[in-house]
């Protein structure tokens, strides 16, 4: 299962305790991760490009990606957002 997991730095602090803990499904995950409370991604199309010098946009293995296709994942999350209904 291909996991992509896209939020601020909750996301960034996940992405390290996976890492930490060398979880033996990490390479099926991607991170877009974005510090502070405004994300700055521009998603059209199907997919997520990064539009601010400061998202990490990575497999677990700390490999930058300039766009993400979401097509190309069984599930997404979003962590950490500032997400009100």
């Amino acid at each position: 299962m291909k996991l992509l997991v896209i939020g601020n730095s909750h996301a960034y602090a996940l992405r390290h305790a996976v890492l930490a803990a060398d979880a033996p499904f990490h390479g099926d995950m991607t991170f877009v991760c974005v510090p502070g409370p405004k994300m700055a991604l521009d998603i059209a199309d199907g997919v997520v490009t990064c539009t601010a010098e400061t998202v990490y946009l990575s497999h677990a293995d700390g490999v930058t990606r300039p766009q993400i296709v979401l097509a190309d994942y069984d599930a997404i999350v979003l962590v950490g957002m500032h997400l009100q209904s």
